[in-house]
């Protein structure tokens, strides 16, 4: 029998979780993976956001100890789901960063304010991407999503499938 390969994006979170929970079961214990989200000082101030992939029993078993480091415990799904939506966290994290230094760059290039790029740039994009992220959260509940350019603002407008 030839088994066809894992899609290359499961291999490290959905192959690797499903190897370790099976040790786990293996020897009688439940696995759940469960990393975190942010930094040192939310780490000292136990306000870690757990992202955790488990089955509900298993997660119920160390939600308690889970919370004893962290605010929040996600749960994302089954085992490797904790660690898939920490890559893909990082992934929009990294690529907001990137957007940062090419955008400061290119306003030091024009000769622009760096405190003033800082600042327009804080405030269009804390607004943008509040919006962003509704209408994104409205595409997953199944609403299609029209974006248009206007008056150099991005204004989006969710239309229900099919209308």
């Amino acid at each position: 029998m030839v088994l066809a390969a894992p899609p290359p994006q499961e291999v490290g979170t959905r192959v690797g979780g499903e190897a370790a929970a099976g040790l786990g079961r293996a020897s009688g214990a439940e696995f759940v993976d469960a990393p975190v989200s942010g930094s040192v000082k939310p780490a000292e101030q136990a306000a870690l956001v757990i992202l955790a992939g488990a089955d509900s029993t298993g997660l119920k078993r160390v939600t308690p100890l889970l919370r004893t480091m962290g605010r929040e415990v996600v749960h994302c799904g089954g085992v490797g789901a904790g660690t898939g939506m920490k890559l893909v966290l990082n992934l929009m994290l990294g690529n907001m960063m990137q957007t940062l230094a090419e955008g400061m760059n290119m306003g030091r290039g024009f000769g622009l304010d760096p405190n003033a790029v800082l600042a327009r740039g804080y405030s269009i994009t804390r607004n943008a991407a509040g919006e962003v992220l509704r209408d994104a959260a409205r595409v997953a509940e199944g609403e299609r999503l029209v974006t248009t350019l206007s008056k150099g603002w991005i204004e989006s407008e969710a239309r229900r499938k099919g209308s």
